[in-house]
C-alpha cells in the first residue's frame, strides 16, 4: 500500500502501516497509518499556524511567559502525542476482546504528554496541553463522565479512580520501536536538550491514575480552561481533517458542523 506522506515521511518503511491510525472494532478492520496521520497533521499545522499562533501565544502567556517559538513546539508536541495511546499493544488486543471500548487511548496519551512536558517546560503549560489531548474525543469522554458522576458523584478523585479502573488495563505495554519513532519525530522539531526518560515500555494504571489527578488539580482556573479550549479547538480541527483525508471517506455523509470543519469557515486555505 502506497503511503501518501512518503515524500516527506521521516520514519523508516518498516513501521509504515504497522500501527494503524484507526480500528473499526465492530468489523475488526484496521485503517491507515498512525505515523502518516501525525505527519500530515504537522504539515497542516504549518499552513494554519499563521492564523492561530499569535492568538494561542497570547492565551498561553497568561499562564506562563512564552514566545511564539515555544508555542509552536507545544502545538507540534500535542500533535505528535495526541494518539500515543494507540501505539499500545492493548489498543490492538481490543480487536479480539468481547467488550467494546474497554481501553481509551486518550487517557494514556494525556498522561504521557503531561509528564513529558512537565519535565521539559513547566506544570502549567504541560497541564493545558495534556488536558486538550484528554478531551480530543470529547463526545465519548463526556458520556463516560456523565455515567461516572451518576455512580460516584462529583468527587474528582473518585471520578478519576473510576474512569481509570474501567477504561485502562492494569498495565499498558508499548513497543520500544514505537517509542523510538515518537522520539525521532520530536527530535526533528525540538533541537534543545530534552529529557525522554518518561517514555517506557510499560505503564501501570495506578501511576497513570496519580498523574491524571495531578493534572486535574492544576487546570481549575478560568485561564487554564480558556487555554484548554483554544488548544483543543486546533487539535480537533487538525485531527478531523487529517483523518478524513487519510481514510478517503469523503463520500460518507457527515453533519453540517463537520462539513464546516473540513471545508468552510476561516480555515479555508
Amino acid at each position: 500500500m502506497a503511503c501518501i506522506v512518503q515524500d516527506y515521511c521521516l520514519l523508516p518503511k518498516k513501521v509504515c502501516y504497522k500501527y494503524p491510525e484507526y480500528i473499526n472494532f465492530k468489523t475488526k478492520e484496521k485503517k491507515g497509518c498512525l505515523f502518516a496521520h501525525i505527519q500530515y497533521m504537522l504539515k497542516m499545522w504549518e499552513k494554519f499556524k499563521k492564523r492561530y499562533l499569535p492568538c494561542l501565544t497570547r492565551i498561553l502567556n497568561k499562564l506562563h511567559k512564552i514566545d511564539e517559538s515555544l508555542t509552536d513546539i507545544l502545538i507540534k508536541i500535542m500533535i505528535i502525542l495526541h494518539d500515543y495511546g494507540k501505539i499500545a499493544q492493548e489498543y490492538y488486543e481490543e480487536i479480539n476482546s468481547k467488550k467494546y471500548h474497554i481501553y481509551y487511548h486518550e487517557i494514556l496519551s494525556s498522561c504521557i504528554t503531561y509528564d513529558f512536558l512537565r519535565e521539559n517546560t513547566n506544570k502549567k503549560l504541560a497541564s493545558v496541553v495534556a488536558a486538550a489531548i484528554l478531551l480530543h474525543h470529547e463526545h465519548r469522554f463526556h458520556r463516560i463522565l456523565k455515567h461516572t458522576w451518576a455512580k460516584v458523584g462529583y468527587n474528582l478523585s473518585k471520578v478519576i479512580e473510576e474512569i481509570t479502573r474501567k477504561y485502562l488495563p492494569d498495565v499498558i505495554h508499548v513497543e520500544n520501536e514505537a517509542n523510538e519513532m515518537i522520539k525521532k519525530l520530536i527530535k526533528n522539531l525540538w533541537k534543545n536538550k530534552v529529557n525522554y526518560s518518561i517514555f517506557a515500555t510499560e505503564y501501570k494504571r495506578e501511576k497513570l491514575m496519580k498523574t491524571l489527578k495531578s493534572l486535574c488539580d492544576i487546570i481549575r482556573t478560568y485561564r487554564s480552561m480558556l487555554a484548554i479550549g483554544a488548544l483543543n479547538h486546533v487539535l480537533v480541527i487538525l485531527d478531523i481533517r487529517a483523518a478524513h483525508y487519510l481514510r478517503k471517506d469523503r463520500a460518507r455523509e457527515i453533519s453540517r458542523y463537520f462539513k464546516t470543519v473540513l471545508t468552510g469557515g476561516r480555515l479555508i486555505i
